[in-house]
């Protein structure tokens, strides 16, 4: 079964792929949010993280309709293949694991945070 993700509005709409394409389940996000970015938790099935563009990290897993506040502050956001989750905050990446215990911190140098490059985006390797 695959399941896709789809933002509408304020909206998150959840469909399985073999279902017609008829939403499975509608989560709305809080306080009139809109999303940046979405990562599904790949070692933890139908987990997902949804990342708003007030700088909020929800938890979410399908088939539950709601999603929960992990922090706020936060830039960009990534998953790795056994779990770990991955954020860019302020001047930091900090690598949690999957219940969120911090790991590592990784202090960016002001040289590579600059005004002509704003934008933070994580990858990890797989």
């Amino acid at each position: 079964m695959r399941v896709y993700l789809l933002f509408v509005s304020q909206t998150l709409y959840i469909y399985l792929m073999w279902n017609n394409m008829e939403p499975r389940c509608l989560i709305p996000l809080p306080l009139a949010s809109f999303i940046k970015d979405i990562v599904w938790q790949r070692a933890a099935k139908y987990n997902f993280l949804v990342l708003t563009k007030e700088g909020k990290l929800f938890h979410g897993k399908y088939p539950d309709p709601s999603l929960t506040e992990l922090m706020d502050g936060i830039d960009a956001v990534e998953s790795s293949g056994i779990g770990d989750i991955v954020v860019a905050k302020q001047n930091n990446i900090t690598v949690f694991s999957s219940d969120l215990n911090e790991k590592m911190i990784i202090p960016l140098s002001s040289e590579i945070l600059t005004l002509a490059s704003p934008l933070i985006i994580i990858r990890i390797a797989r």
